[in-house]
């Protein structure tokens, strides 16, 4: 795999901001020289039907579209021909900060394609006029003429991706989980371990402080909690297993001999992925209450 050449397009969308601004400040700039204004949700979801505008006998008509996760056909009535079924749990489009990034590789070919023509993708040329945009494609060809980015934040960006993945011999290892949690953090819709990293990077090039100030913040702020949750006992380490201390539940095993630290990052790592989600969700519950009861205990 090479790190620096990408074999497939990759697109990223942005959603278009409405108005003046939300009015709110992120809590970590509040007192800063330079308050950043939270622009976008946190996630957005988009509806995975759209229409295409198509000529047909001298006269225009709008063709429905629809994403279904792993198909490469958009137009709906093909989809009813050919029995795919949509599954509303797996068909889901979602912005992360405004953010969505696509690249043109196996299952994600169908998303591609629906989102480039979607009717209200700014960018799309052929989209009816009278439906409002509401995102547009980040296009860094044309934005590099006219922003100067900083060269070392770009560098700085590519080699925190680099280490999360190493060769040995022929093969490439990947870091599966903490480039799980990347993408899932970033809106990037990526299957193989590949298109994930090549999409990482090209995010990463195009937002390198970005891309950075998240991604290690993102590291240690569920890596506190869990260390938070192993002092109050909410959680333990049994050999390389989390538990629950008073469920006496597993949480999740992890391979290989670690240590302490190294089994406290590989739960934080998980935590931050799609599969984790559902965990992740029961241990913050769980650790909030553990917090409630410390306050009242003192």
């Amino acid at each position: 795999m090479s790190a620096e050449k990408t074999k497939y397009p990759i697109a990223i969308f942005e959603l278009i901001q409405k108005g003046s601004g939300s009015g709110f400040i992120r809590d970590d700039t509040k007192n800063s020289a330079n308050p950043v204004e939270i622009i976008h949700p946190k996630n957005r979801a988009l509806i995975n039907r759209s229409i295409i505008r198509e000529k047909k006998d001298d006269a225009y008509i709008n063709v429905r579209t629809r994403y279904i996760y792993g198909s490469d056909i958009i137009y709906e009535a093909d989809q009813k021909k050919m029995g795919i079924e949509p599954n509303p749990k797996r068909d889901r489009v979602e912005f992360k900060n405004g953010l969505l990034t696509v690249p043109k590789d196996g299952g994600t070919v169908g998303l591609y394609k629906w989102m480039m023509s979607h009717a209200q993708n700014a960018s799309n040329e052929a989209r009816p006029e009278h439906l409002e945009a509401i995102f547009r494609e980040i296009k860094p060809a044309e934005d590099a003429k006219q922003v100067n980015l900083n060269e070392f934040e770009v560098a700085e960006a590519v080699l925190y991706i680099k280490a999360l993945v190493t060769q040995q011999g022929k093969i490439y290892v990947f870091q599966e989980e903490r480039i799980n949690a990347l993408c899932n953090q970033f809106g990037i819709y990526a299957e193989s371990p590949d298109a994930q990293v090549q999409s990482l990077i090209f995010f990463a090039k195009q937002q390198p402080g970005y891309f950075l100030k998240e991604a290690k913040k993102s590291e240690q702020v569920v890596l506190i909690q869990v260390h938070h949750a192993l002092k109050l006992k909410v959680i333990q380490f049994a050999d390389n297993t989390a538990m629950y201390v008073k469920k006496n539940e597993k949480i999740k095993s992890f391979p290989g001999n670690l240590s302490e630290e190294k089994k406290a990052s590989a739960l934080a790592t998980y935590f931050q992925t799609v599969d984790g989600k559902a965990a992740y969700e029961l241990f913050a519950a769980e650790l909030a209450a553990a917090k409630s009861d410390s306050l009242q205990n003192n």
